[in-house]
């Protein structure tokens, strides 16, 4: 007690009085004492990371962010192992609420929080629940983070959260028909792959969108099939009409192009495969999606080897899937 006498105003030294207390006095008293030791100094870590514990076992998730936040902000070294710690908490769902709050102050370490967030592994369900609610308080996130939580939904097989995401925050116009989006042509439907078309460029073949003409132009050499470009689409039951036309550009190889469209769920029991040919530059087929059955679906543009040439370009014209009435 003589050293808090002689130094009141010593976090360090209020903080050293509170770890004592713990076992002399019970964690009550203990808890005063650090959250005077947190008054006094904020860029005390190891008293932020007491009281994150502490909170913790109280399930106090705000004061567990307020703490945090302190100790991110001034643990250089640790805040790797901080901000591991804060992702795994954020396998609840009741902090996304506080993490809402928090985010609004623009904290410091927001940007690594995102990135960290956005992975694989990490809880994307909450950080999609995260990203709408600051979508919603007008909140900007840097365009790198909406484009991994949109690629790492998609990858993990969670499409439902992929399209709310394109829905409610990155084409909340075009998803409520404010603006148009032409679901045809190539060049208007190329933003945020997969919901825009994806494409592929390998060591045999490679796609490209001319923003001139708005075609997918294709080349592919070699005896294996491509897929030159694709999207994600999601499909009631009912019955769709899959067309597609090419430009009547060089010397078309009709023969050795196809679209596609097949089930994207691991669901075995769904799946589902249908390949339309061209003839003519047009390939269309009405096809029936069931009830109870796929709801996600890869929508392809292919290509195979040809027989008459070892490589050879193609020129898409567009490609859809649209409800049919027929």
């Amino acid at each position: 007690m003589r050293a808090f006498a002689i130094e009141p105003t010593n976090a360090e030294t209020v903080r050293m009085l509170g770890l004592l207390q713990v076992e002399k006095a019970g964690a009550a008293s203990a808890r005063k004492t650090m959250q005077l030791a947190s008054k006094i100094s904020r860029r005390d870590a190891l008293t932020s990371l007491w009281l994150v514990e502490d909170y913790g076992r109280q399930n106090n998730l705000e004061e567990v962010l307020k703490h945090l936040d302190y100790a991110l902000r001034t643990s250089g070294d640790s805040r790797s192992f901080l901000m591991a710690a804060l992702i795994q908490g954020m396998k609840q769902k009741e902090m996304v609420s506080p993490m809402r709050k928090l985010l609004v102050r623009q904290p410091p370490w927001e940007e690594q929080f995102w990135l960290s967030i956005s992975e694989a592994d990490s809880p994307l369900d909450n950080a999609l629940l995260l990203r709408v609610a600051e979508h919603k308080d007008r909140h900007p996130v840097p365009t790198l983070i909406d484009e991994r939580l949109l690629r790492n939904l998609v990858q993990t097989g969670n499409f439902a959260g992929a399209f709310r995401l394109y829905r409610e925050v990155l084409e909340p116009e075009i998803a409520n028909g404010r603006r148009k989006g032409d679901d045809r042509r190539f060049a208007q439907f190329s933003t945020w792959p997969p919901m825009g078309w994806q494409l592929a460029s390998e060591g045999t073949h490679s796609a490209w969108i001319n923003p001139e003409t708005g075609e997918l132009e294709a080349t592919l050499s070699g005896q294996v099939e491509a897929i030159f470009a694709r999207r994600l689409v999601e499909l009631a039951p009912g019955k769709y009409r899959v067309s597609a036309e090419l430009a009547a550009d060089g010397e078309v190889q009709e023969s050795a192009l196809h679209i596609a469209l097949e089930c994207a769920e691991a669901d075995t029991a769904k799946a589902f495969r249908t390949r339309v040919t061209f003839q003519n530059l047009k390939a269309t087929r009405v096809v029936d999606i069931p009830a109870g059955g796929c709801r996600y679906f890869w929508f392809d543009v292919n290509g195979s080897p040809s027989g008459r040439s070892s490589s050879y370009e193609a020129f898409f014209r567009s490609a859809s899937i649209v409800p049919s009435n027929g």
